[in-house]
């Protein structure tokens, strides 16, 4: 999930942790998609639906 300024498009993501930043690794933006979770974080068993409205 990205903010909702993100402009649509090809993109680059680099996350930062205690000071250190990881490579740099190409991203397509969505204006908006379909999600989902599992309730393990695995990708398997029960899911979770939300509606932020």
């Amino acid at each position: 999930m990205l903010p909702s300024a993100t402009p649509v498009g090809s993109g680059t993501l680099t996350v930062t942790y205690n000071n250190r930043s990881s490579a740099p690794v190409a991203i397509d933006v969505a204006a908006n998609s379909f999600g989902n979770f599992a309730i393990n974080q695995a990708g398997r068993g029960p899911g979770v639906i939300t509606n932020a409205n």
